[in-house]
C-alpha cells in the first residue's frame, strides 16, 4: 500500500535504465539500489540478449 498522497510513475525501460545511470555514481542507498539494478539488467542481457530491457 502506498503512503497517502504518494504518486506512481510509469517508465517505460529505457527511462529507468537512463535514470538508474544518473544515479548509479550516487554513494546514497539510492545509487547503491541503481548499481544493483543495472548490475541485474546486465545479467539478464547476458542470459538471454534477445529479451533486453534497454532500448
Amino acid at each position: 500500500m502506498l503512503p497517502s498522497g504518494s504518486q506512481t510513475v510509469t517508465l517505460t525501460p529505457a527511462q529507468l535504465d537512463d535514470l538508474a545511470r544518473k544515479y548509479a555514481g550516487d554513494d546514497s542507498p539510492l545509487g547503491q539500489g541503481m548499481r544493483l539494478l543495472l548490475d541485474l539488467d546486465d545479467r539478464l542481457d547476458a542470459l538471454n540478449p534477445q529479451v533486453s530491457g534497454s532500448a
